[in-house]
């Protein structure tokens, strides 16, 4: 075999090795790619975790509905016109509009669990109170003028005790605010209206 031909084989081995080097970059290159997200150690690529979802996306507000007059009914709660017993009297209406609607009370023993079914989050996803009325604090809890949260106490499926810890912010004592005995339970005589019931953008 002369030199001439061995460099031909040499140049040849070369070649094949460069061209077998090259796809073997090429098939495994996406592998790595898509393996670095899953391993946060490869590569700059944003972590599923990571990726939000836009907020138009969200449905949570298109499922629910606002009960036709609840926005007017709660709008004079806490104000600086009305006497703190009034908004015992508006809350309770509130709850009535609310048993007539579902059948009983809001599901839940806390404030805020009790409020979020006002607001909406019960089976008919239907709201007897704005999510962003001002008496509804940060946690989900429905507030007094003084801004203490009402204590909620359901006696049976269609009776709620309304307790505001009045102005010492302090609840079960002297000042605080409920309806008399004679007047705390719901009139429960408050007619749905026939109207079709719209949808909240609230």
């Amino acid at each position: 075999m002369n030199e001439k031909t061995i460099k031909i084989l040499a140049g040849a081995i070369i070649a094949f090795v460069v061209i077998v080097t090259a796809w073997q970059l090429v098939t495994v290159a996406p592998d790595n790619t898509a393996q670095s997200t899953k391993n946060p150690e490869v590569g700059m690529q944003a972590k599923p975790d990571d990726v939000k979802i836009p907020e138009d996306l969200s449905v949570s507000h298109q499922e629910i509905t606002k009960f036709p007059g609840s926005t007017e009914i709660a709008a004079n709660l806490n104000s600086s016109e009305t006497e703190p017993v009034e908004d015992i009297q508006t809350i309770q209406q509130i709850f009535t509009i609310f048993r007539k609607a579902n059948g009983k009370n809001p599901f839940g023993s806390e404030n805020f669990e009790i409020v979020a079914g006002l607001i909406g989050n019960n089976d008919n996803k239907l709201a007897v109170l704005a999510s962003n009325h001002p008496a509804i604090n940060e946690s989900g809890e429905l507030t007094d003028r003084w801004g203490t949260p009402y204590f909620f106490h359901a006696e049976t499926s269609k009776d709620m005790q309304i307790v505001s810890a009045g102005p010492d912010k302090q609840l079960f004592t002297k000042d605080d605010v409920q309806l008399p005995e004679a007047m705390s339970a719901p009139k429960e005589n408050h007619e749905l209206p026939e109207e079709e019931i719209v949808l909240s953008a609230e």
